[in-house]
């Protein structure tokens, strides 16, 4: 882990030229970037859901709106863009479905024992059955540099089910955690 004890914030891990950091303890500081000139809000700092938005901001330059949960974010409908301030679609696959999770989807979990405000994570690569996960707040030591998690995607017949079955360092909790579906930024 990180040195904790310095004051600026220690990078968990970095895909796509976004970091991701590890979360320090509960704390409300909102977070900014600049694009274009102009101050953009992420979110609360070393939350999931900062992660998600910036990472949106800064590979499809897109962000979505408030919520007050992660899980919140399944129920959004559009993404705005931010050089031009046009709503685009912000489609919504649930488990299930026969459209398989891709690069830039944003996996969303619902709020569990563990996860309150449930959970987001970025999918940063599928290779067959794999599925690699970046995000902020899970638990803080990314199992590779390239991504936190590497969970399994399973097929039955046309339909596609992601699972949280973690390929390394799996922790008994993944498995109670609940995948409502994933994101897509079109």
């Amino acid at each position: 882990m990180g040195n904790l004890c310095n004051k600026e914030p220690a990078v968990a891990g970095i895909v796509d030229n976004v970091p991701a950091y590890y979360n320090r303890g509960i704390n409300f500081r909102s977070n900014y970037i600049t694009i274009d000139n102009r101050q953009v809000f992420t979110g609360v700092r070393f939350q999931c859901v900062e992660y998600a938005r910036r990472y949106l901001i800064l590979t499809k330059g897109v962000v979505f709106g408030d919520v007050g949960c992660a899980y919140h974010i399944f129920d959004l409908n559009t993404v705005t863009d931010i050089m031009t301030q046009q709503q685009r679609q912000f489609q919504s696959i649930p488990q299930g479905s026969s459209i398989p999770p891709q690069k830039g989807d944003l996996v969303i979990y619902q709020k569990s024992g563990k996860q309150w405000w449930g959970h987001v994570a970025v999918v940063t690569n599928v290779n067959g059955n794999l599925v690699d996960l970046a995000e902020q707040n899970y638990d803080e030591d990314w199992d590779n540099c390239n991504y936190a998690r590497q969970v399994l995607l399973k097929k039955e017949g046309d339909q596609y089910f992601l699972t949280n079955i973690r390929q390394y360092k799996p922790y008994a909790w993944d498995l109670n955690e609940v995948i409502i579906g994933w994101k897509r930024a079109i």
